[in-house]
């Protein structure tokens, strides 16, 4: 089992804080992925004070420009460099 704790990045390349919650507060989050499995495991470092803002059923994260990123680019980014 291999777990890799993943960078988030915004695709224009600035640090992702954290998720977007429902209240515009950021909830600080950390990402990893276990390769044997392919599962994407995304760990909230706090409790959300709302819940998670979604569109079209993703998760939106914020990068520390304020600027917003649904999760799936993100990740995708993270993982295969798209």
């Amino acid at each position: 089992m291999t777990i890799k704790k993943l960078t988030l990045m915004s695709p224009e390349g600035s640090p992702i804080v954290g998720a977007l919650c429902e209240d515009a507060s950021i909830c600080p989050l950390s990402v990893f992925y276990d390769s044997s499995r392919s599962i994407i495991d995304l760990i909230y470092e706090e409790a959300p004070t709302s819940n998670l803002r979604k569109v079209d059923g993703k998760i939106i994260l914020v990068d520390k420009n304020d600027k917003e990123w649904p999760e799936c680019i993100v990740i995708d980014q993270a993982l295969f460099g798209k």
